[in-house]
């Protein structure tokens, strides 16, 4: 699946590994700029990394979303820089 998504934003949670970060990955590669969170700091500064090879924005944070107060961080953080978001990707625990 190719989408054209330049001069959109993106925001992804549960980046650390599998879909979420496959997710941030893929975002990127079709040109948005993507705000991701993740609980392991090196997932979060390896897909910081990926913005090298896509040329896109990629903004990551180190959060737990089982943890409220990381959670109200995260989206501090966000709304900082956003002034709208395309998608919203929350996964679920299994």
């Amino acid at each position: 699946m190719q989408l054209d998504l330049n001069g959109r934003r993106a925001v992804v949670t549960g980046a650390s590994l599998g879909i979420g970060a496959a997710t941030v990955r893929l975002l990127s590669d079709m040109g948005a700029e993507v705000e991701f969170c993740a609980r392991n700091k090196d997932a979060v500064e390896e897909l910081i990394s990926h913005q090298l090879a896509s040329g896109n924005p990629i903004h990551g944070h180190v959060a737990d979303m089982a943890e409220r107060a990381s959670v109200e961080s995260f989206l501090s953080q966000v709304s900082t820089r956003a002034v709208s978001y395309t998608h919203l990707t929350l996964p679920t625990k299994a």
